[in-house]
Protein backbone atom coordinates (compact mmCIF):
# COMPACT_ATOMS: atom_id res chain seq x y z
CA UNK A 1 0.00 0.00 0.00
CA UNK A 2 3.06 2.13 0.64
CA UNK A 3 4.49 1.05 -2.64
CA UNK A 4 1.13 2.34 -4.16
CA UNK A 5 1.46 5.80 -2.58
CA UNK A 6 4.63 6.21 -3.42
CA UNK A 7 4.05 5.64 -7.01
CA UNK A 8 1.01 7.97 -7.44
CA UNK A 9 3.00 10.19 -5.44
CA UNK A 10 5.95 10.16 -8.00
CA UNK A 11 3.82 11.11 -11.15
CA UNK A 12 2.39 13.97 -9.41
CA UNK A 13 5.45 15.17 -8.32
CA UNK A 14 6.92 14.66 -12.13
CA UNK A 15 3.83 16.48 -13.56
CA UNK A 16 4.60 19.44 -11.37
CA UNK A 17 8.20 19.20 -12.37
CA UNK A 18 7.40 19.39 -15.45
CA UNK A 19 5.69 22.54 -15.20
CA UNK A 20 7.73 24.29 -13.40
CA UNK A 21 10.52 24.46 -15.53
CA UNK A 22 8.78 26.37 -18.55
CA UNK A 23 8.04 28.91 -15.65
CA UNK A 24 11.88 29.24 -14.86
CA UNK A 25 12.47 29.61 -18.96
CA UNK A 26 9.81 32.09 -19.03
CA UNK A 27 11.42 34.04 -15.89
CA UNK A 28 14.76 33.95 -17.57
CA UNK A 29 13.41 35.24 -21.06
CA UNK A 30 11.79 38.03 -18.87
CA UNK A 31 14.79 39.00 -16.73
CA UNK A 32 16.41 39.53 -20.19
CA UNK A 33 14.00 41.48 -21.42
CA UNK A 34 14.36 44.06 -18.52
CA UNK A 35 18.08 44.13 -18.77
CA UNK A 36 18.38 44.58 -22.69
CA UNK A 37 14.90 46.04 -23.31
CA UNK A 38 13.12 48.29 -21.09
CA UNK A 39 15.91 48.11 -18.17
CA UNK A 40 18.26 49.76 -20.35
CA UNK A 41 16.22 52.45 -21.68
CA UNK A 42 15.11 53.63 -17.94
CA UNK A 43 19.00 53.45 -17.51
CA UNK A 44 19.96 55.76 -20.25
CA UNK A 45 16.53 58.08 -19.24
CA UNK A 46 18.21 58.41 -15.92
CA UNK A 47 21.48 59.18 -17.17
CA UNK A 48 19.83 61.96 -18.77
CA UNK A 49 17.74 63.16 -16.35
CA UNK A 50 20.73 63.35 -13.79
CA UNK A 51 22.70 65.20 -16.47
CA UNK A 52 20.11 67.76 -17.39
CA UNK A 53 19.17 68.22 -13.77
CA UNK A 54 23.12 68.92 -12.90
CA UNK A 55 22.96 71.25 -16.04
CA UNK A 56 19.77 73.49 -14.64
CA UNK A 57 21.46 73.18 -11.36
CA UNK A 58 24.61 74.70 -12.72
CA UNK A 59 23.29 76.94 -14.80
CA UNK A 60 20.94 78.55 -12.01
CA UNK A 61 24.41 78.67 -9.49
CA UNK A 62 26.12 80.54 -12.43
CA UNK A 63 22.81 83.04 -12.56
CA UNK A 64 22.34 83.94 -8.64
CA UNK A 65 26.16 84.52 -8.94
CA UNK A 66 25.81 86.98 -11.21
CA UNK A 67 23.19 88.29 -9.53
CA UNK A 68 24.57 88.93 -6.50
CA UNK A 69 27.69 90.07 -7.72
CA UNK A 70 25.84 92.97 -8.94
CA UNK A 71 23.90 93.47 -6.53
CA UNK A 72 27.35 93.93 -4.22
CA UNK A 73 29.23 95.78 -7.15
CA UNK A 74 26.64 98.36 -7.25
CA UNK A 75 26.44 98.99 -3.70
CA UNK A 76 30.65 99.06 -3.65
CA UNK A 77 30.53 101.48 -6.31
CA UNK A 78 27.83 104.02 -4.22
CA UNK A 79 30.06 103.24 -1.13
CA UNK A 80 33.21 104.75 -3.25
CA UNK A 81 30.77 107.53 -4.57
CA UNK A 82 30.01 108.38 -1.02
CA UNK A 83 33.61 108.75 -0.21
CA UNK A 84 34.59 110.04 -3.12
CA UNK A 85 31.87 113.57 -2.54
CA UNK A 86 33.24 113.35 1.03
CA UNK A 87 36.71 114.20 0.15
CA UNK A 88 35.48 117.05 -2.23
CA UNK A 89 33.45 118.29 0.72
CA UNK A 90 36.37 118.13 3.07
CA UNK A 91 38.48 119.91 0.16
CA UNK A 92 36.35 122.69 -0.63
CA UNK A 93 35.93 123.67 3.36
CA UNK A 94 39.75 123.62 3.33
CA UNK A 95 41.01 125.41 0.52
CA UNK A 96 38.15 128.44 1.27
CA UNK A 97 39.44 129.19 4.61
CA UNK A 98 42.97 128.93 2.85
CA UNK A 99 45.29 131.71 2.06
CA UNK A 100 45.35 132.16 -1.50
CA UNK A 101 48.53 131.30 -3.69
CA UNK A 102 50.19 133.76 -5.83
CA UNK A 103 49.56 132.57 -9.20
CA UNK A 104 51.64 134.36 -12.54
CA UNK A 105 51.09 131.78 -15.13
CA UNK A 106 49.17 128.90 -16.67
CA UNK A 107 51.43 125.99 -15.93
CA UNK A 108 50.74 126.60 -12.48
CA UNK A 109 46.91 126.76 -12.58
CA UNK A 110 46.66 123.24 -14.27
CA UNK A 111 49.32 122.04 -11.51
CA UNK A 112 47.68 123.12 -8.54
CA UNK A 113 45.04 120.76 -6.74
CA UNK A 114 41.76 121.61 -7.17
CA UNK A 115 39.63 124.06 -4.64
CA UNK A 116 43.03 125.63 -4.12
CA UNK A 117 42.60 129.39 -3.20
CA UNK A 118 44.39 131.35 -5.52
CA UNK A 119 45.32 135.43 -6.47
CA UNK A 120 45.40 135.99 -9.98
CA UNK A 121 45.72 138.93 -11.84
CA UNK A 122 44.86 140.06 -15.71
CA UNK A 123 42.75 141.55 -18.10
CA UNK A 124 38.90 141.17 -17.87
CA UNK A 125 37.57 139.99 -21.81
CA UNK A 126 34.54 142.07 -21.11
CA UNK A 127 33.37 142.29 -24.41
CA UNK A 128 33.08 137.99 -24.58
CA UNK A 129 31.14 137.65 -21.74
CA UNK A 130 29.27 133.91 -21.72
CA UNK A 131 25.98 133.07 -19.85
CA UNK A 132 25.78 129.11 -18.96
CA UNK A 133 22.14 128.72 -19.12
CA UNK A 134 19.80 126.12 -17.20
CA UNK A 135 21.48 126.91 -13.75
CA UNK A 136 19.51 126.32 -10.80
CA UNK A 137 19.42 128.21 -7.57
CA UNK A 138 17.25 127.89 -4.41
CA UNK A 139 14.74 126.83 -6.86
CA UNK A 140 14.99 129.81 -9.83
CA UNK A 141 16.36 129.10 -13.27
CA UNK A 142 18.93 131.84 -14.08
CA UNK A 143 22.68 131.65 -15.52
CA UNK A 144 26.21 131.53 -14.52
CA UNK A 145 28.17 134.42 -15.92
CA UNK A 146 31.57 133.64 -17.22
CA UNK A 147 34.44 135.95 -18.54
CA UNK A 148 37.99 135.34 -20.30
CA UNK A 149 40.64 136.38 -18.03
CA UNK A 150 44.07 136.80 -20.34
CA UNK A 151 46.99 136.45 -18.32
CA UNK A 152 49.44 136.07 -21.12
CA UNK A 153 49.22 137.32 -24.45
CA UNK A 154 47.89 133.83 -25.69
CA UNK A 155 46.47 132.35 -22.68
CA UNK A 156 43.27 133.30 -20.55
CA UNK A 157 41.66 131.23 -17.81
CA UNK A 158 37.81 131.65 -17.05
CA UNK A 159 36.26 133.12 -14.21
CA UNK A 160 33.15 131.89 -12.75
CA UNK A 161 31.42 135.46 -11.50
CA UNK A 162 28.29 133.70 -10.17
CA UNK A 163 24.85 132.78 -10.62
CA UNK A 164 22.21 135.81 -11.67
CA UNK A 165 18.56 135.25 -12.46
CA UNK A 166 17.70 135.57 -16.48
CA UNK A 167 13.83 136.82 -16.13
CA UNK A 168 13.85 138.28 -19.56
CA UNK A 169 15.24 136.29 -22.02
CA UNK A 170 15.28 138.46 -24.63
CA UNK A 171 17.50 141.11 -22.35
CA UNK A 172 20.69 139.76 -21.14
CA UNK A 173 21.63 140.82 -17.56
CA UNK A 174 24.43 143.91 -16.83
CA UNK A 175 27.38 143.05 -16.45
CA UNK A 176 30.36 145.21 -15.30
CA UNK A 177 33.74 144.57 -15.40
CA UNK A 178 37.00 146.61 -14.31
CA UNK A 179 38.85 148.18 -17.47
CA UNK A 180 42.19 147.59 -16.42
CA UNK A 181 44.50 144.96 -15.28
CA UNK A 182 43.15 143.68 -11.84
CA UNK A 183 43.86 140.29 -9.24
CA UNK A 184 40.78 137.87 -8.78
CA UNK A 185 40.76 135.98 -5.81
CA UNK A 186 38.89 132.36 -6.15
CA UNK A 187 39.12 128.70 -5.93
CA UNK A 188 40.62 126.68 -8.65
CA UNK A 189 37.90 123.99 -10.27
CA UNK A 190 37.20 121.96 -13.48
CA UNK A 191 35.25 123.22 -16.07
CA UNK A 192 31.80 122.36 -16.10
CA UNK A 193 30.92 118.71 -17.18
CA UNK A 194 29.50 118.82 -20.25
CA UNK A 195 26.89 116.17 -20.17
CA UNK A 196 24.01 116.01 -23.31
CA UNK A 197 25.00 118.37 -25.98
CA UNK A 198 21.47 119.66 -26.16
CA UNK A 199 21.71 122.64 -29.03
CA UNK A 200 24.57 124.54 -30.45
CA UNK A 201 26.78 127.03 -28.18
CA UNK A 202 28.39 128.91 -31.14
CA UNK A 203 25.65 131.39 -32.51
CA UNK A 204 27.94 133.74 -33.09
CA UNK A 205 27.02 136.49 -31.07
CA UNK A 206 28.60 138.25 -28.29
CA UNK A 207 27.44 137.75 -25.74
CA UNK A 208 27.17 134.41 -25.85
CA UNK A 209 24.46 132.16 -24.30
CA UNK A 210 25.02 128.41 -24.13
CA UNK A 211 23.08 125.57 -22.75
CA UNK A 212 27.09 124.10 -22.13
CA UNK A 213 31.10 125.14 -22.15
CA UNK A 214 32.85 123.55 -24.31
CA UNK A 215 36.93 124.59 -24.25
CA UNK A 216 37.94 123.85 -27.11
CA UNK A 217 34.99 125.71 -29.35
CA UNK A 218 35.30 128.35 -26.90
CA UNK A 219 39.67 128.66 -27.22
CA UNK A 220 38.92 128.55 -31.20
CA UNK A 221 35.98 131.23 -30.92
CA UNK A 222 38.33 133.51 -28.77
CA UNK A 223 41.57 132.88 -30.21
CA UNK A 224 43.19 132.32 -26.95
CA UNK A 225 44.40 129.28 -25.35
CA UNK A 226 41.67 128.50 -22.33
CA UNK A 227 43.28 126.86 -19.32
CA UNK A 228 41.64 123.34 -18.68
CA UNK A 229 40.38 125.17 -15.21
CA UNK A 230 37.79 127.56 -14.26
CA UNK A 231 38.44 130.27 -11.00
CA UNK A 232 35.46 130.84 -8.86
CA UNK A 233 35.77 133.98 -7.80
CA UNK A 234 35.44 134.66 -4.01
CA UNK A 235 31.96 135.88 -2.10
CA UNK A 236 31.49 139.75 -1.83
CA UNK A 237 29.68 141.44 0.04
CA UNK A 238 26.88 143.62 -2.04
CA UNK A 239 27.73 141.56 -5.11
CA UNK A 240 24.45 141.11 -7.08
CA UNK A 241 26.18 137.32 -8.23
CA UNK A 242 25.30 134.82 -5.61
CA UNK A 243 28.30 132.78 -5.11
CA UNK A 244 26.74 129.74 -2.86
CA UNK A 245 28.58 126.69 -4.66
CA UNK A 246 27.38 123.57 -5.49
CA UNK A 247 30.21 121.49 -4.60
CA UNK A 248 28.39 117.73 -5.75
CA UNK A 249 24.94 116.51 -7.71
CA UNK A 250 24.29 114.31 -4.75
CA UNK A 251 25.48 114.59 -1.34
CA UNK A 252 27.06 111.70 0.48
CA UNK A 253 24.46 110.65 2.76
CA UNK A 254 22.49 110.03 -0.42
CA UNK A 255 24.72 107.78 -2.19
CA UNK A 256 24.95 105.71 1.12
CA UNK A 257 21.44 104.96 1.56
CA UNK A 258 21.68 103.75 -2.14
CA UNK A 259 24.59 101.64 -1.29
CA UNK A 260 22.47 100.54 2.01
CA UNK A 261 19.43 99.19 -0.61
CA UNK A 262 21.64 97.07 -3.04
CA UNK A 263 23.77 95.75 0.11
CA UNK A 264 20.15 95.12 1.88
CA UNK A 265 19.12 93.56 -1.86
CA UNK A 266 21.85 91.69 -2.26
CA UNK A 267 21.11 89.89 1.59
CA UNK A 268 17.71 89.86 0.45
CA UNK A 269 18.40 87.57 -2.73
CA UNK A 270 20.97 85.43 -0.68
CA UNK A 271 17.92 84.30 1.94
CA UNK A 272 15.60 83.52 -1.09
CA UNK A 273 18.40 81.70 -2.95
CA UNK A 274 19.10 79.74 0.69
CA UNK A 275 15.29 79.08 0.84
CA UNK A 276 14.80 77.85 -2.68
CA UNK A 277 17.39 75.36 -2.02
CA UNK A 278 16.07 74.49 1.57
CA UNK A 279 12.56 73.63 -0.42
CA UNK A 280 13.99 71.38 -3.16
CA UNK A 281 15.98 69.36 -0.94
CA UNK A 282 12.36 68.71 1.39
CA UNK A 283 10.08 68.17 -1.44
CA UNK A 284 10.52 64.04 -2.67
Amino acid sequence: MNRARRSTAVPGQEHKTGRQVPDDEDQHEDQEYLEHGIGSGNSEFAVYARANLMRRRVAMLLFAGLVLAGLVSLGNWQSQRAEEKDQLLVGYAVGREAEPVMVTDADQLVSLPRFTRITVSGHFDAEHVIFLDNQVHQGRVGVHVFVPLQMAQDEAVLLNLGWLEFPDRSVFPDVSLPADRSPVTGLINEPPQVGMRLGDPSSGSWPLLTPYLDPVMLSAQLGLKLVPRVIWVDPEVGSPYQRQWRITDMSPSRHRAYAFQWYSLAAGFVLLCGFAVWKARQDP
